[in-house]
């Protein structure tokens, strides 16, 4: 299941911004469109895909993993081969980018996600570090080998490509998925929460803090991740820099994803979740002061450190808070909240440097902001 569940989570690459990202400079060109005109077109495909999350959830619940995993892969795959295929303009280009945002970034997400959350318990926490470094690592081996065929055969071929693989590779693995998860061993049957639906669970401070402290890292680090470069410049740093910075990134990141779940089985997650925060406050700050490559490096190093824990938090503690019946449903409302997040984020900190002429407004009001979620952690841990 494990391994399943990381292969489906790298299939969503083509629905993601850094994977869209690839096929960015050659469709425009290819299809004539304006730079803010394809941002409008990607910013409302974005929003209305996010829609897919609920739903999503909801039929991981009803129907069982193995169903939802076929037809999510298989309808990810058709809009491959259909945006491949079929898109000649806006209009076509916009409705491919909500299915591709829908099924890839959203649904197949969730999917993945509770492929772990209901089929381990106690060990939930180590399972989702082994989880996030296999997608980590699968992602950059996407992102390489992807970036080469778009190189060499072109966006559409190289999309259609990947359509094919879905279609006839992940999909009919989905039959490896047994429809319904094992039973929870009698000794570990206490470890986990009475099963809430989200309308339970929507009434929890927790469900909120956890919620809301994933969706603010997605909304800087998808600011961050888009503006890095041209931050970069701006305090002084090239090119360079910039590579070597998000390759610290990266290991530490990878690091943190196993040393994440090593620790999620030990220590209280919320506690977990204030560290995260607290060294992201610091993190955001800071930034603005970097004067040396090895500052750049240091910042690289600490949002991959917090980037790390956050991520396997958020793939682990919704069962463990809520039970396993509704997870689907629960995990899909959250990830409701990253995408409209990460969605934002670019946005906000790209109207803050139109603004004021720089990006520091924004990284000094968002400090604060993780420090009171790291604060309200703590206060849950120590309670």
């Amino acid at each position: 299941m494990l391994p399943l569940a990381a292969l489906a989570m790298v299939s969503t690459f083509p629905g993601r911004t850094f994977g869209i990202g690839l096929i960015t400079e050659p469709l425009i060109a290819d299809l004539g469109l304006g730079r803010v005109q394809y941002a409008n077109l990607n910013l409302c495909a974005t929003l209305i895909g996010a829609a897919f999350c609920l739903p999503a959830g909801k039929a991981n619940d009803a129907w069982g993993l193995r169903a939802t995993l076929t037809l999510t892969a298989a309808a990810l795959g058709a809009t491959l081969l259909y945006l491949g295929w079929s898109v000649h303009g806006a209009g076509s280009l916009l409705f491919a980018l909500i299915l591709l945002r829908g099924f890839g970034q959203s649904a197949l997400s969730i999917v993945s996600l509770a492929m772990i959350s209901k089929w381990f318990t106690r060990q939930i926490a180590l399972a989702n570090g082994l989880f996030a470094v296999l997608i980590s690592v699968g992602f950059a081996a996407m992102f390489g080998g992807v970036g080469a065929a778009v190189g060499r055969a072109g966006w559409r071929a190289a999309w259609g490509g990947m359509g094919w693989l879905l279609l006839l590779g992940l999909a009919p693995l989905a039959a490896l998925c047994a429809r319904s998860p094992p039973p929870v061993p009698a000794a570990e049957q206490g470890w986990l929460a009475s099963d809430r639906t989200l309308a339970q669970a929507a009434k929890t401070s927790r469900f909120w803090l956890f919620g809301l402290a994933s969706a603010t890292f997605a909304l800087l680090s998808s600011a961050l991740l888009l503006f890095q470069e041209s931050i970069f410049k701006t305090l002084g740093f090239g090119h360079d820099v910039y590579i070597k910075a998000q390759i610290c990134s990266l290991l530490f990141g990878l690091v943190f994803n196993f040393l994440g779940g090593w620790l999620g089985g030990r220590v209280p997650l919320a506690r977990l979740l204030a560290a995260g925060m607290a060294a992201l406050a610091v993190t955001v700050a800071c930034l603005p002061l970097a004067t040396a490559p090895w500052h750049a490096y240091l910042y690289g190093a600490a949002m991959g450190a917090s980037g790390g824990i956050v991520t396997v938090l958020f793939f682990t503690v919704w069962p463990q808070l809520f039970g396993r019946k509704h997870v689907g449903h629960i995990q899909g409302a959250a990830q409701l909240l990253t995408v409209l997040a990460s969605a934002a984020g670019p946005l906000i900190l790209a109207r803050c440097q139109e603004a004021t002429g720089g990006y520091e407004p924004m990284f000094v009001g968002a400090a604060p902001v993780c420090l009171i979620l790291a604060a309200w952690s703590l206060h849950h841990s120590l309670r």
